[in-house]
């Protein structure tokens, strides 16, 4: 009697509240407005108009059928690849964080919606946790979401046209790969690119180049030649530049 009165209220029937009061981790997503049995559909059901008892130890109280299952329900809706994917793939006792409910071997609760309760974070956590920023549910690569402008650093010339490998280097970091995407220093030209003029010219390559071409130089007028080791003098103050630099300012001119 003692153990039937869990359940049943002596002279009536069997209580709801009951029910939440053992299965907490149920009552715990309703109250939260998470999962399944939170759902408008299905919160005003009693719980007993889905799950049978009185059928003996081996009863599989937890019946449905996966194919027809409107995951929607859950709170998470499949898409793009995710609707590819066997239920088992996701729904395994493996995937719940919680260790009180792996121990009682569930596998369709207690699972999240964040993208590495099931992913592994290949970024290592240099890039945060909203995945959605720079992925799809598509596929992971490429990121095709991911903007370049909206960085620190915008692809402007040439740069745009530069593949994503010479600028972000594939290396090892806790004995996994990993590409590096964050911290990518960019304060300086000489940052990525060798100075092939050694310091001469000082730091400021904009004030010649462009992102355009790096032989295309700006004929800027006021440009201190003497800086390249032949001064102007007479005469050659007054000469074009592309009397010398018949190809480009760029060519060596021996004198």
């Amino acid at each position: 009697m003692s153990n039937c009165t869990q359940c049943h209220v002596l002279g009536k029937s069997v209580s709801q509240v009951k029910c939440l009061t053992c299965h907490k981790e149920i009552k715990e997503l309703i109250n939260f407005k998470r999962g399944y049995h939170s759902n408008n559909e299905v919160i005003e059901k009693k719980c007993w108009d889905c799950h049978g008892e009185h059928f003996g130890r081996n009863f599989q109280i937890v019946r449905f059928d996966e194919e027809k299952f409107d995951h929607n329900l859950a709170g998470f809706d499949l898409k793009g690849s995710h609707k590819d994917l066997d239920c088992k793939e996701c729904h395994n006792k493996y995937m719940i964080a919680n260790e009180e409910l792996q121990l009682k071997n569930y596998k369709f609760i207690g699972l999240t919606e964040d993208c590495a309760g099931c992913h592994e974070d290949v970024h290592q956590n240099t890039l945060g946790i909203k995945c959605s920023t720079c992925h799809n549910e598509e596929k992971f690569v490429p990121a095709v979401k991911f903007n370049h402008n909206k960085s620190a650093f915008h692809l402007k010339g040439k740069h745009s046209k530069v593949k994503c490998i010479s600028c972000h280097p594939k290396t090892e970091r806790n004995g996994k790969a990993f590409q590096k995407f964050k911290g990518i220093k960019f304060n300086s030209c000489k940052s990525c690119h060798n100075d092939i003029h050694k310091g001469k010219f000082g730091n400021k390559c904009e004030s010649c180049h462009s992102t355009k071409s790096f032989k295309s130089v700006k004929a800027k007028k006021g440009f201190n030649h003497a800086i390249t080791g032949f001064k102007l003098v007479g005469k050659h103050k007054y000469v074009k530049c592309e009397s010398c630099h018949k190809i480009n300012l760029t060519t060596p001119i021996n004198h």
